[in-house]
């Protein structure tokens, strides 16, 4: 009887652990945010040589990117390593990490 009822006391435990949305792959912004962070500081907030992304106006971070995305001879002769990610980004993903970032305009 008891080895009848470890299968049922397993399934009976399931909404004990993580939620389906903690099993989700994270979202598309989460992983370039994570990408973004690695040189931009936890958050964005800036680490030494790398400005923060944190506190610019959405506006601005969204247009400077699409700098880097429409010239990035430009900007690579100036010493930007950024042109290789913008170049990268489609509109909906630049436009949602300026959000994540920027502030109101």
């Amino acid at each position: 009887m008891a080895r009848r009822c470890l299968p049922w006391l397993a399934l009976a435990s399931l909404p004990l652990a993580a939620p389906l949305s903690a099993l989700e792959p994270p979202s598309t912004v989460a992983r370039w945010a994570a990408a973004c962070n690695g040189c931009h500081g936890p958050e964005g907030l800036g680490s030494g040589a790398m400005p923060a992304l944190r506190g610019q106006s959405a506006d601005a971070l969204a247009a400077k990117l699409l700098q880097w995305q429409n010239d990035p001879e430009a900007a690579a002769a100036t010493g930007h390593v950024m042109a290789r990610f913008a170049a990268i980004l489609d509109q909906e993903t630049l436009q949602a990490l300026a959000k994540h970032y920027g502030t109101a305009p």
